[in-house]
């Protein structure tokens, strides 16, 4: 409902000496009835200053006339239960004198900052301008501390409530029971899978995960996340600094059993040289002294001092271009690979032991070097183009396996000369999308995914025993999706697993909102460590 606001008009009379008795009546009249109107009315605290409420008509909307000018005193009241609640959870909140019959909305710390969930959605005031148990939600990550609730109408009408947020109590160690039966269906390997406490806060996602071969595993995700377990991912340390930034970190690999490399947003690179324990940020710097900002999908290391960034730039905030850049001085300077297509970009990349390369694109596109430098493209597809994400080799290096969106599995006998396309498993959804794939072996292999639409199956592994040639859903967390999630939809939990690992022991699949799942043991975070950036 539009506010009223009074004007004064005052209208010119063309009055001729005959009439100045008449012209002072007018206008003493006048001003009578308008000092009259403003005294008995006032203006609303949430109005300008010059704006003027009028007396209200009868029949008029409560809210706006005597009930918010006579009983509130031109303010809006909010009141919250309980007033100390832990982040996560959630409070009852109530109010009057709002606008009548209008919606509201409710905010955290500032007006049209963090907007909070409610139920229900939109709560609505009634015909006197109350409202009574809404549910209000305080996001997991909120900090420890004060915080002040605000709800507003549509009308403007603002009130506030104070609120104390304490830290959500600790979660439950997962248990196998709540990992579903593995199938026996050929393909599945006998894999079984466990979720993992990473303790990771809930809000942050996981995008990368790689082993050393020798116990040691690094997982990379949201603002430059960096979680590390030297044990095969029995126990886990988090190590993050103040001065890592806030970029998401796509991509994790290692060079040799001690040098590590860390990728992701607006070229954002670290190196370690130490296991992962201590990193060091890396510009991508070519021989030239140019210094570019790419997104780095993927990270694969030949050898100590040959390595390659794979991803792309975003071209005037729409046009995508594929990068590789290439290394030969242990990460030092970072060349632009000049003859790699550039359609689109870039999402993995990854080495056999004999020096045969691979790297998948968003539009579809595998291309393929046997000297590192020279790029072939060997697959593409025709409309529609499915997105392709990971692709990875067989211990062997003979057979190569590449997954995407709406379940797509391609897989190559010939190092990547030819690749053909698999079914997946019958049960799985082509709502799934395939984000990441390995190989334990020269037939164990899985992939995992999930999916992005409400009211789907959430995170899902798939499983080979026979070199990728058929395959079995091990994994799916039974919950439903409660939101699109994505790279950039933060704390959301259920959606996808982005990445997996393994090494001879053990394979670790991560992902959103911290979840984890491992073939090994459940895994016991350790306290906190924070561990300082060594910057050069």
């Amino acid at each position: 409902m539009a506010k009223v606001i009074n004007t004064r008009m005052v209208r010119t009379f063309h009055a001729g000496p005959r009439w100045p008795w008449l012209i002072s009546l007018v206008i003493a009249t006048l001003l009578a009835v308008g000092v009259s109107a403003f005294s008995a009315t006032g203006t609303q605290a949430q109005s300008s200053p010059s704006a003027l409420t009028p007396t209200p008509t009868p029949g008029a909307r409560p809210g706006v006339g005597s009930i918010r000018v006579a009983s509130c005193g031109y303010q809006s009241y909010l009141n919250v239960s309980p007033t100390t609640v832990a982040a996560g959870g959630s409070v009852t909140a109530s109010g009057s004198c709002f606008d009548a019959n209008d919606t509201l909305t409710f905010w955290l710390d500032t007006l049209y900052g963090t907007q909070l969930a409610t139920q229900p959605a939109s709560p609505p005031t009634d015909s006197s301008g109350s409202f009574n148990n809404v549910s209000v939600s305080i996001p997991a990550d909120t900090t420890v501390g004060s915080h002040t609730i605000f709800a507003i109408d549509s009308f403007g009408d603002t009130a506030t409530a104070s609120l104390t947020v304490t830290a959500p109590p600790p979660s439950a160690t997962p248990t196998a029971t709540n990992t579903p039966t593995p199938t026996s269906t050929p393909g599945s390997g006998s894999v079984t899978w466990t979720s993992l406490t990473t303790g990771v806060p809930s809000t942050v996602s996981l995008y990368g995960v790689a082993f050393n071969g020798s116990g040691t595993v690094i997982a990379v995700g949201q603002g430059s996340e960096i979680v590390r377990s030297t044990n095969d991912g029995m126990t886990w340390q988090t190590i993050n600094a103040s001065n890592q930034g806030s970029f998401d970190l796509y991509s994790v690999a290692f060079a040799d059993a001690s040098h590590a490399w860390a990728g992701g947003q607006a070229g954002t690179l670290y190196s370690s040289s130490n296991g992962g324990i201590n990193w060091v940020p890396v510009p991508v710097t070519d021989s030239s002294g140019k210094t570019r900002y790419p997104i780095i999908h993927g990270i694969a290391f030949t050898s100590s001092s040959v390595g390659y960034l794979a991803g792309g730039e975003l071209l005037d905030q729409m046009l995508e271009t594929g990068e590789i850049f290439r290394t030969t001085d242990g990460g030092m300077t970072w060349n632009l690979l000049s003859n790699v297509p550039a359609d689109e970009q870039w999402n993995s990349i990854t080495f056999n032991q004999a020096g045969v390369g691979l790297a998948v694109a968003t539009n579809g596109d595998i291309i393929r070097t046997t000297d590192g430098s020279n790029w072939t493209k060997v697959f593409s597809q025709s409309y529609p183009l499915i997105q392709l994400n990971d692709v990875a080799f067989t211990t062997d290096g003979s057979t190569a396996v590449a997954v995407g969106d709406n379940a797509v599995i391609l897989r190559s006998t010939d190092a990547g000369q030819s690749w053909t396309q698999v079914s997946p498993p019958s049960n799985l959804s082509n709502l799934v999308y395939l984000k990441g794939i390995t190989f334990s072996s020269s037939t164990k292999g899985s992939a995992v995914g999930g999916t992005n639409c409400t009211g789907c199956v959430g995170q899902t592994a798939i499983s080979t025993s026979d070199g990728g040639a058929t395959w079995s859903i091990t994994y799916q967390n039974g919950a439903t999706v409660q939101a699109a999630v994505s790279r950039t939809a933060s704390g959301t939990a259920g959606g996808y697993f982005w990445r997996i690992g393994c090494d001879t022991a053990v394979c670790i699949a991560a992902g959103d909102a911290g979840t984890a799942i491992s073939t090994g043991t459940v895994a016991r975070l350790q306290p906190r460590v924070y561990v300082p950036f060594v910057v050069r």
